[in-house]
């Protein structure tokens, strides 16, 4: 009888986000055209990138030239703190209606234009290393940017989204 191991955490990571991206990423999630550089895009293998965002950051899955990189995406980002005003209607003890001026405070996040994400291949350990420019950084990855990505041999592949 044969025993089996179970697959180390970063593998089924690496093949669950591997299965996203065949699978077109899923709904609402973008499966990105790349192309390597220097060749044509119907030469290219098809290379492709799917970004996914949750509460914790961004993931990127990106095939290319026969093997999945997966891994995490890092932007840097502060909360920042501004006033909002604005006019209140209230009645005085008369029944007379006045106005005033009301100031709060709120909260936002402002994230950096670019971003950096180291990607792995699960089965041979290369990495595909990723530099994103973001065209809106306040609205995250949705509002497109590009990718420019190079892997460990030092094939170059761009991705616009």
């Amino acid at each position: 009888m044969r025993r089996t191991s179970p697959r180390p955490p970063a593998v089924a990571a690496t093949l669950l986000l591997a299965a996203l991206l065949l699978a077109g990423g899923g709904p609402g999630v973008p499966t990105l055209p790349m192309k390597i550089e220097g060749r044509p895009a119907g030469e290219a293998g098809e290379p492709r990138m799917t970004i996914t965002e949750d509460g914790g950051g961004a993931r990127a899955t990106a095939f290319v030239e026969g093997q999945y990189y997966a891994g995490r995406i890092l932007q840097e980002s502060r909360e920042e703190h501004y006033p909002v005003q604005e006019v209140e209607t209230y009645k005085d003890k008369n029944g007379k209606e006045h106005q005033r001026i009301v100031q709060r405070w709120e909260t936002r996040t402002v994230y950096a234009a670019e971003a950096y994400g180291l990607l792995t291949s699960g089965s041979s350990g290369d990495t595909l290393r990723c530099d994103f420019r973001l065209a809106e950084p306040a609205w995250g990855f949705s509002q497109g940017g590009i990718a420019d990505c190079e892997t460990s041999d030092g094939t170059r592949v761009v991705a616009s989204f």
